[in-house]
C-alpha cells in the first residue's frame, strides 16, 4: 500500500510538472505528507517506512510497465521509494527498529543490493551501524546468505572503504568473514571467502 501510494503520487507529480502553469500546491502537500509518513513507526516492531522500502527487493521496478509512452516511461526515471523517504527525512537512515536493526540491515537481510548502495552513497557512515546483537549490515547479509551484498563489500576495489566492517565483531565475537567460513557449503562461497580474506586488514 505504501509503495503503491509512492508510485501514484510520483506519476501525478510528474504529470503536473509537465503541464505549464499547473497547480503545484498538491505536490507540496504530498511532500509534507511524505515527510510525516517517513517519521512514523510500526506499533509492534518499531520499524519505519524506510525499513519496509529497504526490505522489498525488486519492487518498485517490478511495478513499472515498459510501454513506449512518455507517461508510462516517466516512472523509470523517477526516484525509488527509498530515495524519496531519505529525501523527506534523512535521519530515517539512523532510526533502528525494536531489534536495533537499521534500514541498511533490512536491505542487506533482503539481499537488496541496490538499496544498500543507495544508503551507503547518501549516508556512508551507515556501514558502521550496529544492531542490538552488535552486527553490521555485512553480518546480516551473511546470516541470510545474501552473497550479492557480501561480494559487493568484499570486492578488492572496495577493501579500504569497508576495512572497518570486514573485521568488525558482533556481541559474540564473530566477524562476518568468520561466519562465512562456517557456511562451508559451496565452491562459489569459498571464492568469496578467499577474496575477502586475501584483502582483509590484518
Amino acid at each position: 500500500m505504501v509503495l503503491e501510494w509512492f508510485n501514484d503520487k510520483q506519476l501525478m507529480a510528474a504529470d503536473m510538472r509537465q503541464q505549464e502553469g499547473g497547480d503545484h500546491r498538491h505536490v507540496a502537500a504530498d511532500d509534507e505528507l511524505l515527510a510525516r509518513l517517513s517519521s512514523q513507526r510500526d506499533n509492534d516492531n518499531g520499524s519505519t517506512p524506510l525499513h519496509l522500502a529497504a526490505s522489498i527487493n525488486g519492487l518498485p521496478s517490478a511495478l513499472y510497465i515498459p510501454i513506449c509512452s512518455p507517461r508510462v516511461l516517466a516512472p523509470l526515471r523517477r526516484p525509488k521509494p527509498v530515495e524519496l523517504l531519505l529525501k523527506a527525512n534523512e535521519f530515517a537512515a539512523y532510526q533502528p527498529d525494536n531489534q536495533g536493526m537499521y534500514p541498511i540491515h533490512a536491505a542487506a537481510s533482503a539481499g537488496s543490493l541496490e538499496t544498500v548502495k543507495i544508503l551507503l552513497e547518501k549516508h556512508p557512515d551507515c556501514a558502521t551501524l550496529r544492531d542490538a546483537r552488535g552486527r553490521t549490515f555485512l553480518h546480516a547479509a551473511v546470516e541470510k546468505k545474501r552473497f550479492g551484498v557480501v561480494k559487493y563489500v568484499c570486492h578488492w576495489k572496495r577493501k579500504e572503504r569497508f576495512a572497518l566492517i570486514l573485521n568488525a565483531q558482533d556481541n559474540n565475537g564473530d566477524t562476518a568473514l568468520s561466519m562465512l567460513e562456517i557456511l562451508e557449503s559451496s565452491d562459489a562461497l569459498f571464492g568469496v571467502i578467499r577474496n575477502a580474506w586475501t584483502y582483509r586488514i590484518k
